[in-house]
């Protein structure tokens, strides 16, 4: 489209909006929309589905849900016997028998931060600042020695604040999304656990701009657990693939739907970690190191910036685990910092509990 055809459509939409259409992000999505490939990657912070905004929306929701539930199975595998009674040579948790019940209740609370500064493409620094809350809840039930099946339901809640330094702007995100993930778990012996979880859903970004857009939204996971006791002293691994999608329509403007703005974006990810805990009657304190690589990520966005973030990352936490054997119940809390990538600091706080009947 001529510069003189963009130039009408934007005066257009801004006499139709009262006016409302004076600003960078307003002018970045028009034009964007309109063909030109300039805007999106000079002013990434202007739009829903743009690639640096959903990496983090995908970690802070699908793949929060996945992992709340891989915890959500250790404790149960681990709560029966932790400590120096694992060595007794037989199935942890729920699988050693008897006298335990078959239904796992449990919730997982999670706070995701995410903080960006790059160099966008019109040589302002783009900055972004994110977080999601997400709240997952979940049941389920032994159905044989050592197997579980179960349903889990996660219900997220974001903003993002996004800013350029050439723009007076400052685009404000909110976001809503749920997502139902059925899982099964697999108690393959007294040291290795594993898990699946397959969610799909959808949510919903508004901005500060007359924007909106919606979005579905799937996620695959498989983790790998491996839990050793010596004495007093847990050693604990884990590895995690997790595959996210997150598809936006077009966005709408003034409740007009924007053509050109859509974007499918997926990401494929590797997570390896190890822990070291020390039983002290009822708790178990941890440190946990890890990393983190992006194997895959795509984008259906045209113009979509480049990579400023990086596909690889070590992570550290610090947490600890409690076990009330008589209540059946378990519980914890854990902070996790992400350290290496590229113009970006990532962390989250988790609170989770569990009871079973």
């Amino acid at each position: 489209m001529s510069l003189i055809r963009r130039a009408v459509a934007v005066t257009t939409l801004a006499v139709a909006s009262g006016g409302a259409w004076a600003t960078p992000c307003d002018l970045a999505i028009i034009l964007y929309s309109s063909g030109s490939t300039t805007p999106l990657s000079a002013h990434p912070e202007c739009f829903a589905g743009g690639w640096t905004n959903v990496i983090n929306q995908i970690n802070g929701t699908s793949f929060t849900q996945a992992l709340a539930v891989s915890r959500a199975l250790e404790g149960r595998w681990s709560s029966d016997a932790p400590g120096p009674r694992a060595n007794a040579g037989m199935l942890r948790g729920m699988a050693a028998g008897g006298t335990v019940g078959k239904w796992n209740l449990w919730g997982n609370l999670a706070n995701n931060n995410n903080r960006q500064n790059y160099l966008a493409d019109n040589g302002g620094t783009s900055n972004s600042d994110s977080d999601v809350l997400t709240a997952t809840i979940g049941a389920d039930y032994l159905i044989s020695p050592g197997f579980v099946i179960g349903l889990s339901g996660a219900f997220d809640k974001g903003d993002t604040t996004g800013t350029n330094t050439l723009s007076p702007d400052v685009n404000q995100n909110d976001t809503d999304g749920w997502t139902l993930a059925p899982y099964l778990g697999w108690q393959i012996n007294r040291n290795w656990a594993f898990d699946a979880s397959l969610g799909w859903g959808g949510g919903k970004m508004k901005s500060n701009f007359n924007t909106e857009a919606d979005n579905d939204r799937w996620f695959a996971a498989a983790n790998l657990n491996y839990e050793r006791w010596m004495g007093n002293w847990q050693f604990a691994g884990k590895g995690s693939l997790l595959h996210g999608v997150e598809d936006y329509d077009n966005m709408k403007v003034a409740g007009a739907s924007t053509a050109g703005t859509a974007a499918e974006n997926t990401i494929d990810q590797l997570r390896l970690g190890v822990q070291v805990g020390y039983w002290m009657n009822g708790f178990l304190p941890y440190a946990q190191l890890g990393y983190t690589t992006d194997l895959t990520r795509k984008t259906t966005q045209a113009s979509a910036p480049s990579d400023p973030i990086g596909d690889d990352a070590w992570y550290w936490a610090l947490g600890a685990n409690f076990f009330s054997l008589p209540g059946k119940i378990n519980g914890g809390i854990a902070y996790r910092q992400e350290e290496g990538r590229n113009n970006q600091k990532n962390w989250n706080l988790m609170l989770n509990v569990g009871f079973r009947f």
